[in-house]
């Protein structure tokens, strides 16, 4: 028996499912949160989401490169987060804010410019009130004509606005939930306990049991593995707060079994959760040993 810990490998799949991973995430969620903006955009909560959305999709990516090193995946869920923002900024350049000029210009003048004329305008326009050109000349606009937020306390709500050095520490902190929101989710992947004798991720979990004594782990411990047997009540009855035992096995009928030691509470509007506190790596005999010894036992 041992502790299971990551063992910071990865097949070589990963060299280039994890780079794409984070390119088609990025995109995905950057071009999915312009779409969704043009009716509503909630400040520091949609960075949540797209954090949230990032670790999943990276997730993918980790799972099928067969990546164990939580610290590579949450590197790449952290560049993932400025690909986000970035697609998301030039998107609205490019079909926004290049769309609502050509047609400010047209009502205006009442001109129907061509692309290479409406290009020098908008060359004009930026370099005016931005002092540079292109993706970065609205970027700089953004910066100088400020980023405007709403309240919604009462029922005329009301609007403040920030601008300068501002809107860069505002763009800086969404870049900042983003790109934790998806670290965070993203080594939940890279955790799962892997079997590096068969080279694959261990199954779903299977539920073996509940604790009826605090003993069990020390027993486990000291190798015995029937005693320990006997403190895992295979009915689920007990209240909480208690631990609870779940197994996953690899396709291999001789590859370790991984047991993993949960520990369930419920809060006050009575919501259950659990936090895995150990994962243990057993042999087939040892949880022979062990499953044989349960008083009342569960097909697992």
């Amino acid at each position: 028996m041992k502790t299971y810990k990551p063992s910071h490998k990865f097949s070589p799949l990963a060299v280039p499912l994890l780079p794409l991973a984070v390119i088609l995430t990025g995109v995905i969620i950057g071009l999915l949160t312009y779409a969704v903006s043009r009716l509503i955009y909630l400040p520091l909560i949609f960075p949540i989401l797209m954090g949230l959305l990032a670790g999943t999709g990276v997730g993918v990516g980790v799972h099928f490169g067969k990546v164990r090193s939580p610290i590579m995946a949450g590197l790449a869920a952290i560049l993932c987060a400025p690909l986000i923002y970035g697609v998301y900024y030039y998107a609205e350049y490019q079909l926004t804010f290049r769309h609502d000029l050509r047609d400010a210009f047209k009502e205006e003048t009442g001109l129907a410019l061509t692309d290479k004329e409406f290009e020098d305008v908008e060359d004009l326009y930026l370099e005016e009130y931005a002092g540079e050109t292109g993706f970065i000349g609205y970027m700089k606009l953004n910066e100088k004509e400020g980023i405007s937020f709403t309240g919604t306390g009462s029922s005329s709500g009301s609007e403040f606005t920030v601008k300068g050095t501002g809107v860069y520490i505002y763009w800086g902190l969404e870049l900042i939930i983003i790109a934790v929101a998806g670290y965070l989710l993203v080594q939940l992947f890279a955790k799962q306990p892997f079997s590096e004798e068969t080279g694959e991720w261990f199954g779903k979990p299977e539920f073996l049991g509940t604790l009826r004594s605090s003993n069990f782990l020390a027993l486990l411990d000291q190798g015995q593995f029937d005693q320990a047997g006997r403190c895992i009540d295979s009915v689920s009855t007990y209240p909480f707060p208690r631990q609870d035992i779940q197994i996953r096995r690899a396709k291999s009928p001789v590859a370790d079994i991984a047991l993993e030691v949960r520990t369930g509470t419920v809060n006050k509007k009575g919501a259950v959760s659990y936090k895995t506190t150990r994962v243990l790596l057993l042999t087939q005999s040892e949880f022979s040993a062990l499953k044989t010894a349960m008083p009342a036992q569960k097909n697992a």
